[in-house]
Order: C-alpha cells, then structure tokens, then sequence
C-alpha cells in the first residue's frame, strides 16, 4: 500500500551548526535543551519511564575514528554520567580484531537493540544498520551528528521518530 501523503507534522527538524570538534558537546546541549523544552532536567528526560519514556536514536555514519558511534557514546558518556548503549552493522576494529570479537559484537548490538526496544534505555548511539522494520512509537527525538547519505536516507532515519503521532524533534548537527 502507497501512502497518499508523506507529511509528518509530528515532526519538527533543526540543524545545529557544529566544528568538527563541538559534535560531542552540540549533541550534549541538543540534549539539554529537548529536555528544557519539557520542562525536565535531562536525568529525568532520559530516565526510565515505560512506553511513555522520551526516548532517542543518535545516528553517526560510521563505527570507528572521528564522529563514529563509539567515539560519540565516549564522548557523552563522559556528559551523561553511564554507559550508552551502541549498535553498528560491522564490529569495531578494536573488538574485531580480538578472539571472537565479531561474535561478542553481534551478542552485544542485539542486546542493545532489545535494551532499547523495551523501553530498558533511553537511548541508542547507532549507524543505519540499526532501525529498519523496527516500529518503536515512543521515539520522541532522533539526532544526526554528521549528514546522512541522501535525502531519502535522511527521511527514512528521522522517520523513525513519533511513529506514535506525538510530537517529536529530529535534529542535525553539521
């Protein structure tokens, strides 16, 4: 079945402008300020809190270096205070290239991906790998550090916000 319109008002959308080397603190204040906006600190806004949680995907385009998944979630971790669960298609090198690494990756992106689908944690730093057929309702913001591929890959990554219908933020730092 073809949908007959694909407007989303649900969905707002904001770049943030950002150097290469403020993506992990733009990501952080980003953070911040949907939490302000509900009038939450951002302990309370990422707190566990059921299927009515405000919950979050952080898109990076790639798994290792600069910008990666692993190197944002170390970067805000170092803000938030825990650990932040990843998921990325391929194993980072550094667990790759360890007796049975890849296993171990695939063990620990598949727990990731149920931590965050149950409502377990509030948010998940993931390549594109991560998402495809999932239908969480309650994704109220998704976050871009970096440009996504295309257009079209950008509308199917923000997408995944307020499946519910409410209102949610997706966001791009560039």
């Amino acid at each position: 079945m073809v949908p007959s319109d694909f407007d989303r008002p649900e969905l707002s959308f904001e770049v943030v402008s950002s150097g290469a080397d403020e993506v992990a603190s733009r990501v952080y204040g980003v953070l911040n300020v949907l939490a302000t906006r509900e009038r939450m600190t951002l302990a309370e806004y990422l707190s566990p809190q059921g299927e009515d949680r405000h919950c979050g995907i952080v898109f990076c385009q790639k798994v290792d270096g600069p910008n990666s998944i692993m190197w944002l979630s170390r970067e805000l971790e170092r803000h938030l205070g825990g650990q932040l669960l990843v998921y990325g298609g391929s194993a980072p090198k550094r667990i790759a290239a360890t007796p049975g690494g890849r296993d171990r990756w695939e063990r620990q992106k598949r727990e990731s991906a149920e931590r965050f689908k149950s409502n377990d944690a509030a948010m998940l730093v993931a390549t594109k790998a991560y998402g495809m057929g999932i239908d969480k309702p309650n994704v109220r913001f998704i976050i871009h550090a970096g440009l996504s591929g295309s257009i079209e890959a950008y509308y199917q990554e923000a997408g995944r916000a307020g499946r519910d219908r409410r209102a949610s933020h997706c966001v791009i730092v560039h």
